[in-house]
């Protein structure tokens, strides 16, 4: 069960449903077209997208002066950093080891850095029109008029106006052109696409890799869907027909509607075999349904069926306020290669550490290779890379010596040696299987057989890593949910979980300690943990306050018993004793405490 985005203010979840098999034999060709065309016109659609915000920056470039030159420099300096980047790469490269670059290149990196700094501060004032547009539409919103704006703003808010009735326009057109995908489905894509672009950057193609998902929306205008109507398998639109037990689990058949046919609109139906582990809660409303398909590893399909839900009975329960905890996120490393990835210090006297199971770390390390560098080499994506680099390398030096190699294969192999990923070898082999020639059985039988054998690596490694990451989620939840059913007020600080997960910069050197915390906070996956208590609390009614950094007091390192702010090294050292006071703590328990004493302060205040 997540949570979904409401329309209304009625409650909403959505429940999920395994899908073992997907589609029933008869309907994968049919589910499979409805895939593959709802993946057309979601590329139509960024493609429209991506021109619709073409032509605002032209019509801004034209009505605000001065805004194409601004933004021409700082593209400019931005081009040249990418240049020195590559730059600093072939160097480390080259000396086949990080932190390689030059004195010369690190000061010119320097330099670049504050050019872009200093332009883009310069350019802040001409996005002021910009701004003025934004708030004139919020108070014509609300009701009121424009207001007292510059010619530029009603300029631009003119030119806007025209350019999103012209996207309208087009957009009608290609739902005409994808006809043939189902209604529902092109409502989740036109939903999805919308979203995409309303970031600061040009939305992305997404390329066919087989995932998707077919959908039915349920208009509450014309007939609502209630779940008991669902089981009653007499809707035109969707139905649940509950089948027989298997392996001790309720099995059913999922009917969803893709289509009509006929001049009576007979149903389209796409069948799928569901696992029913869970009764649907009685009297919610079904809002949308729809089965999609995630690519998990080669000839790997992960297929889930999800209804959206909406009932009063989701309201969560008002909750006496009562005892509250603090919990402090992290990837602390642990003896035993365990990670502590949260600390708990309830008001109850209650704490603990919640350390991330070993099986999940070791299983991980064992897919992606993330652990010590003995573990590392015995990864299962390792060894991919070391048999890819070796038939790789042997196919460069067969290329070196042969006679008589086609002018194609001379062509697609042009950078060979550079190649870093095994899939351009498997799309190489396909073609090459198109166009033997004379002398090429032994180098072809050898790439051949590093195929099947990397197709058999690929799908342990996807399979290995699903299921380590799916026992981490569920491992998760249900620490979520212990702590939201025992505190009624649950505290942690606030702070941008994407800071410390941005790449280093090339020629930056990393010392092993800071290598052992990223690959840590990889494996933690705080997000996820995050997410986890944000859900559990929203379900159980419990609160959740974010406690925002103080400017100059460090929770961690300031003495939760005296307040002095304590000097040490806190990545290296646990446990510290203050200097003033003398009392010792765990430097995650102090954080807690802090943040308790804040939370105490501000409730006050």
């Amino acid at each position: 069960m997540s949570r979904a985005r409401k329309t209304t203010k009625t409650p909403a979840r959505i429940w999920k449903y395994g899908l073992p098999f997907g589609p029933i034999r008869d309907d994968r060709e049919l589910v499979n077209d409805q895939i593959y065309r709802s993946r057309l016109f979601h590329n139509d659609l960024i493609a429209l997208a991506i021109e619709t915000r073409q032509a605002y920056r032209e019509a801004r470039s034209r009505i605000v002066p001065g805004y194409a030159e601004a933004e021409s420099i700082v593209a400019n300096l931005l081009e040249q950093k990418a240049e020195l980047d590559a730059e600093i790469k072939a160097t480390n490269m080259e000396a086949r080891k990080k932190g390689a670059a030059t004195p010369e290149q690190k000061r010119r990196k320097k330099k670049v850095a504050e050019a872009i700094r200093a332009a883009r501060n310069a350019f802040a004032p001409l996005k002021a029109v910009e701004q003025e547009v934004t708030e004139a539409r919020k108070r014509a919103k609300s009701g009121g008029d424009l207001g007292d704006i510059s010619d530029a703003a009603r300029q631009l808010m003119a030119a806007s106006d025209a350019i999103n009735a012209d996207r309208a326009k087009k957009t009608a057109e290609l739902r005409v052109k994808h006809g043939e995908c189902s209604w529902g489905t092109r409502g989740r894509v036109e939903a999805a696409v919308r979203q995409s672009s309303g970031g600061k950057t040009d939305p992305v193609f997404r390329r066919w890799d087989g995932s998707g998902n077919v959908a039915v929306q349920i208009l509450s205008s014309s007939k609502r869907l209630y779940t008991e109507g669902l089981l009653a398998c007499e809707d035109t639109r969707l139905r649940l027909e509950l089948t027989e037990f298997k392996r001790g689990r309720q099995r059913a058949i999922l009917w969803l509607r893709v289509g009509s046919e006929g001049r009576q609109s007979t149903p389209v139906w796409a069948k799928f075999e569901c696992v029913y582990h869970r009764p649907l809660p009685p009297g919610a409303e079904i809002k949308a349904a729809w089965a999609q398909r995630r690519r998990i590893g080669p000839g790997r399909w992960r297929w889930e069926a999800c209804l959206q839900l909406e009932s009063e009975e989701f309201e969560p329960p008002a909750r006496i306020p009562s005892h509250a905890c603090s919990v402090n996120l992290g990837w602390r490393g642990r003896p035993g290669g365990r990670i502590r990835v949260a600390y708990v210090v309830g008001t109850d006297g209650h704490s603990e550490e919640y350390l991330l199971p070993t099986g999940v770390v070791e299983r991980l390390d064992h897919a992606e290779g993330n652990g010590a560098r003995g573990e590392e080499a015995r990864s299962l994506k390792s060894l991919r890379d070391k048999k890819f680099n070796s038939i790789r390398d042997e196919l460069v030096q067969w290329l070196g010596d042969q006679d008589g190699v086609p002018e194609w294969l001379r062509k697609e192999t042009t950078h060979l040696a550079r190649w870093r990923s095994p899939a351009r070898l498997v799309v190489l082999r396909r073609k090459w299987m198109d166009q033997r020639f004379d002398g090429d059985a032994e180098m072809f039988d050898k790439i051949d057989h590093w195929k099947r054998r990397e197709w058999h690596l690929h799908r342990w490694q996807s399979g290995e890593s699903e299921s380590a990451r799916g026992h981490r989620k569920d491992q998760y939840r249900v620490f979520a949910r212990r702590l939201a059913e025992r505190y009624s007020d649950i505290v942690f600080q606030e702070f941008d979980l994407s800071v410390p997960q941005r790449k280093r910069a090339p020629g930056e050197d990393e010392d092993e300690q800071s290598a052992k915390q990223r690959l840590n906070r990889t494996r933690a996956a705080l997000s996820e943990l995050r997410g986890a208590l944000l859900l559990a609390a929203s379900n159980t009614g419990a609160r959740v306050t974010e406690v925002k950094p103080v400017t100059g007091v460090s929770v961690s390192s300031s003495c939760h018993v005296c307040g002095h702010k304590c000097e040490f090294d806190r990545r290296s050292k646990l446990v510290h004793r203050c200097e003033r006071c003398g009392a010792e703590w765990d430097q995650d328990e102090n954080h807690c405490r802090n943040l308790l004493a804040f939370r105490t302060a501000e409730a006050a205040e």
